[in-house]
């Protein structure tokens, strides 16, 4: 199935507290083309509202490199939403 040049298919892997309070490790969006990061990242917020304080705090992953918030996505892209790291 293909997309729209209007949409795009993105998976969003989300990892550690992200992962237990979506309920899932990979979520699958179709978001308007051009579409970052952030907003990506606001649309996984209203599907899973418990998301929402962590938002501001989470790290963007592409192809094993962090992209910025700002970051335009791609067609197929899969982005790893990485929670800050923290620990004693």
């Amino acid at each position: 199935m293909t997309t729209s040049t209007d949409e795009l298919r993105i998976e969003l892997v989300l990892h550690a507290v992200l992962r237990e309070l979506a309920g899932n490790q990979v979520i699958t969006l179709r978001l308007p083309a051009g579409t970052t990061a952030a907003t990506a990242m606001a649309a996984l917020v209203e599907r899973h509202p418990a998301l929402a304080p962590h938002a501001g705090t989470v790290a963007f992953a592409r192809a094993d490199a962090i992209i910025r918030p700002d970051a335009t996505l791609r067609e197929g892209d899969r982005i790893e939403v990485l929670p800050p790291v923290s620990g004693g």
